[in-house]
């Protein structure tokens, strides 16, 4: 590698402490798709709506995530990575409020906002996560932050049941919103930081 080519990859390389901010930021939207999805029955129940009419906000929030990921690529390289994971990161927590809070007619938006403000974060988050590891050493380093995210889902789960039985779904739902809202500004201010 060149003198030019060690100081290109130097300036875009972030720092070595970004790993810790980097899965807490992905706990976020595997939480919400953990506690989500088990949940479509007791909201369909809820809201006294068919089941797949619940099932389908599943479905545009994926598709959301997925078109995402094609627009946040070309993004990054444009924009910058670490931009477009701040953004990301600065607008999920309200998204996920948003999902909570908004009338059933504009749930499919919130939902379409959150999937793509999912896509900008974990596309991103993956990246970085791949250039801030000497190249010799990457596969270990994404395998120690999916590791290091395994257990979101088999905890954020459970967690929402008991809460949900506790104090009701539509409340459990907005207090979850509201620690999104409160983990978004935590992640951003670290992030800013780093």
């Amino acid at each position: 590698m060149s003198g030019a080519e060690q100081a290109q990859s130097e300036a875009i390389r972030p720092p070595g402490n970004l790993l810790p901010i980097l899965v807490a930021t992905n706990s976020l939207g595997l939480a919400a798709t953990s506690i989500y999805a088990p949940s479509l029955p007791a909201i369909a129940l809820a809201l006294q709506v068919s089941a797949p009419a619940v099932q389908f906000t599943m479905t545009v929030y994926l598709v959301a995530y997925g078109g995402g990921m094609l627009l946040v690529g070309p993004l990054s390289d444009h924009l910058g990575r670490r931009r477009v994971m701040l953004g990301g990161l600065a607008l999920m927590g309200p998204a996920v409020f948003a999902v909570t809070a908004v009338p059933n007619e504009a749930l499919l938006v919130a939902l379409v906002v959150f999937g793509l403000l999912w896509s900008m974060r974990s596309t991103v988050t993956e990246t970085l996560v791949m250039d801030s590891a000497p190249p010799g050493r990457r596969a270990t380093v994404l395998g120690a932050y999916y590791l290091l995210n395994a257990h979101v889902g088999g905890i954020g789960a459970p967690l929402f049941g008991f809460l949900a039985e506790a104090v009701g779904l539509a409340t459990a739902f907005s207090w979850i919103g509201i620690a999104f809202v409160a983990l978004s500004v935590v992640a951003l201010v670290i992030g800013r930081r780093l």
